[in-house]
């Protein structure tokens, strides 16, 4: 698995930003600017709009769009390309003060469906080394950002809302990374009869090494068009990652992998948090007769899905789907409105009989209606070491039926609380090396069943833990800034400590406070890597106070 370092993000973009005229530069567009001379695209003379830098703009080059909204009549399609020495970027000046609303902009025909900005090249000649980040796509009447034939791209810390398609998607292309990005009301065509098709809210459609990570997918609340899934790798997708993604409030499944009618393969699911999906939690699926080829779920939490958790599905043509590992997964309250098939945390449903290769280790099903159900397979399938608490119609070998002991089941905090018979006992192969939290796996004895690792060192609860004092840490999850707001009295020496979830100590200020009640403390983010941390104020009078953070 990559682990994401921001620093190389940053890196790149001050890089772009400080290239010599002779080589390339920046180029300006602002809401009080203009696409005629004299302005050229200087600071002091921007352009007007996004399409004429998305026009010159070429390697090296980086556009910064100052805040506003601009509202295209038509798309915004990029005409050049970077180089992997000199890629080029669009940019927010300031993240999300960029809005591009599309409602001025038509509405495409059935052969011109592209995105409110579109990055496109050709079968012959990919269009390459672009980074978009930070730009707010509102109203597109097709996707909002939208990437075709195209190779190392990168689109992150934007966001979307109310696209009659994909919020983003990615298409016959490679390299695609999709990071921090939030993407809400996506596939809303308004069209009833017929129903258009409008792929997911986020896709991978026959993509070549992507990375879909920290990224929030939500609110389709109803479901108008053909689509709408959170986030899916579909056809000949292979060599990529899902991970450290949060899908809620869905009408459909939330994390869709469907080889169609391709051979889909090598794609990893892990670490995401799936909740409140009407239509299910994640499904792997060859609807057309593709073959699956290499899937891993793990280290997944799904909980809290009117349908089931994890779905291995027969249906429609019921394609082969081989070599598919489901392990150390938490899935807890799924399928509690979904008849009498679906309402299970974990279904087999797959009957191919060219099936093979189903791996199904290590989980945590709890508090569903059936933890797990088959379907009369009559291919090997291994099931072997779960911890299953409440009624099932499968129970595999060496299975666990106890109460998983969580810390905070009704607060929704899933992880171990001391003497749970999920800690030091998973066994077999595949092992994950990380947990949820990106917490080192095993602590102990041996690893843990479910999503997360008990660590007696750091058993906190997600929220502040206050000892003696008050602590606010804010914005959370941080990108830039951690604020660090606590209690103390004038004169008192703290020290403001974080840790990773090894519970080494990355970072460390001694500070006095200067005031009495309430005192500020500010850190700069961005030098660390993103992921789970805990953030702790030590007193000198002993008394400490700890709070979780994600920095993204």
């Amino acid at each position: 698995m990559c682990l994401l370092q921001k620093n190389w993000f940053y890196t790149v973009i001050i890089f772009c930003c400080f290239l010599t005229n002779s080589y390339a530069g920046n180029i300006y567009v602002a809401t009080t600017g203009s696409d005629s001379a004299p302005n050229d695209g200087t600071i002091g003379k921007p352009y007007l709009t996004i399409n004429k830098a998305a026009q010159v703009a070429v390697a090296g080059d980086v556009v910064i769009i100052k805040s506003g909204t601009y509202m295209p009549t038509s798309s915004i399609v990029v005409a050049n390309e970077g180089t992997s020495s000199a890629p080029f970027t669009f940019m927010a000046e300031v993240k999300d003060g960029v809005i591009i609303d599309g409602t001025n902009s038509p509405t495409p025909n059935s052969g011109d469906r592209q995105g409110m900005f579109t990055i496109l090249g050709t079968t012959t000649n990919s269009k390459s080394w672009i980074v978009v980040d930070g730009l707010r796509v509102i109203n597109s009447k097709w996707a909002g950002i939208y990437s075709r034939y195209s190779d190392n791209i990168i689109v992150k810390n934007c966001s979307t809302n109310n696209t009659w398609a994909s919020g983003i998607i990615a298409a016959n292309s490679s390299n695609i990374k999709v990071l921090n990005n939030k993407v809400q009301q996506a596939c809303m065509h308004p069209q009833v009869s017929p129903k258009q098709n409008t792929n997911e809210c986020i896709t991978m459609a026959s993509v070549a090494t992507f990375e879909v990570a920290y990224n929030t997918v939500s609110d389709r609340l109803t479901d108008p068009s053909n689509g709408g899934e959170g986030i899916d790798a579909k056809n000949a997708c292979t060599n990529g990652t899902f991970h450290h993604n949060t899908v809620t409030t869905l009408t459909r499944i939330a994390i869709y992998i469907d080889a169609f009618s391709g051979n889909l393969s090598n794609v990893e699911v892990y670490a995401n948090k799936v909740s409140g999906s009407d239509g299910g939690g994640i499904t792997i699926a060859s609807e057309s007769g593709g073959v699956v080829d290499g899937v891993k779920l793990h280290d997944n939490l799904i909980y809290n899905n009117k349908r089931f958790g994890i779905r291995l599905a027969g249906y429609l043509d019921n394609g082969p789907l081989r070599n598919v590992d489901v392990y150390q997964n938490t899935i807890v309250n799924c399928g509690f409105s979904a008849g009498s098939w679906e309402n299970v945390g974990l279904l087999i449903e797959a009957t191919n009989a060219t099936n093979s290769g189903f791996n199904i280790r290590n989980n945590i099903i709890s508090g569903c209606p059936f933890q797990i159900r088959g379907n009369n397979q009559t291919f090997p399938v291994t099931i072997d070491r779960n911890l299953l608490f409440g009624a099932t119609v499968l129970s595999g070998t060496n299975v666990i039926t106890l109460n998983p002991l969580f810390v905070n089941a009704a607060a929704f905090d899933f992880r171990l609380a001391s003497g749970s018979p999920a800690i030091n006992v998973a066994l077999g192969s595949p092992l994950s090396t990380m947990d949820f939290y990106d917490g080192a796996r095993p602590i102990g004895l041996g690893s843990d069943l479910g999503a997360f690792e008990f660590n007696p060192a750091l058993s906190i609860a997600d929220n502040t833990v206050d000892y003696k004092s008050k602590l606010n840490v804010f914005p959370n999850p941080a990108n830039e800034l951690i604020n660090v707001n606590f209690e103390s009295i004038s004169g008192m020496k703290c020290d403001i400590l974080l840790y990773d979830l090894q519970g080494r100590l990355i970072y460390k200020s001694n500070v006095i406070s200067p005031n009495v009640g309430m005192n500020t403390y500010t850190i700069k983010s961005d030098n660390f890597d993103i992921g789970t941390y805990i953030l702790t104020v030590s007193y000198s009078n002993g008394f400490s106070s700890s709070s979780k953070i994600l920095i993204q």
